[in-house]
């Protein structure tokens, strides 16, 4: 977040705690964690020297992987099916 709010290129809005809904840049965020896993780092790279300047785009691939690591060790890693928990 502190890289996001330092070398964003433009003022990202997030929803309150709570909040039901995803921000686009919320979704952004989402989209580029799944970008690294399925597509790579040189693709999810070139998107997000959309989003942060030049200097922070390599500390933000460490990061973003770091968090995508964390979520699928979680089970909640954005896009993958949540296993059914029925009673069998």
């Amino acid at each position: 977040m502190m890289l996001l709010n330092r070398d964003a290129l433009e003022t990202l809005a997030f929803c309150p705690m709570g909040c039901s809904h995803v921000s686009e840049h919320e979704a952004v965020i989402l989209e580029l964690i799944t970008s690294l896993r399925d597509r790579g780092p040189q693709a999810t790279r070139e998107t997000l020297e959309l989003v942060v300047t030049e200097d922070s785009v390599g500390d933000m691939l460490e990061t973003l992987s770091r968090i995508g690591s964390a979520l699928a060790i979680a089970g909640i890693f954005p896009g993958e099916p949540v296993a059914s928990q029925g009673r069998g």
